[in-house]
């Protein structure tokens, strides 16, 4: 009997000698592999036990405590300039709180504030108007 492979077709037997092949490899590799004590003995495997195992987490926790309590607060960075504030470098001023999405204020313009791209939005909540900055006589 043969079976289908990807690109090859093999026997039964060949398949289970295939496998038999394989199973017999790795199960000399495994019995080859050193024991727990012989890495011990060649200082590959260090002997530990649950007290040594405690004593390093309690050091390590220790050590990441100190650091954390040597840190500096935020009013020491701010101090040192290690820290800035926004404000501090750049002017800021209140502006009013209302939604800008409704209000639409190029559709106010004239055609003569449009061609000429000059003016300014005045007014708050949308009930200004836009405003030019040239006089009346100066537009078209």
């Amino acid at each position: 009997m043969y079976l289908r492979r990807p690109g090859r077709l093999t026997t039964q037997g060949g398949y289970d000698m295939v496998q038999k092949l394989f199973l017999d490899f790795f199960r000399r590799r495994l019995s080859q592999r050193p024991t727990a004590e012989e890495l011990e003995q060649r200082n590959i495997l260090k002997p530990r036990n649950e007290q040594e195992e405690q004593e390093e987490k309690r050091e390590i926790k220790r050590r990441l405590t100190r650091k954390l309590s040597q840190r500096p607060t935020v009013e020491e960075l701010r101090e040192r300039k290690i820290l800035i504030r926004f404000s501090d470098y750049v002017e800021v001023a209140d502006a009013q709180d209302y939604d800008r999405r409704a209000d639409k204020p190029w559709t106010r313009l004239t055609a003569a504030d449009k061609v000429r791209g000059a003016g300014r939005w005045a007014g708050p909540h949308g009930q200004g108007c836009w405003v030019s900055s040239l006089p009346p006589e100066a537009a078209w």
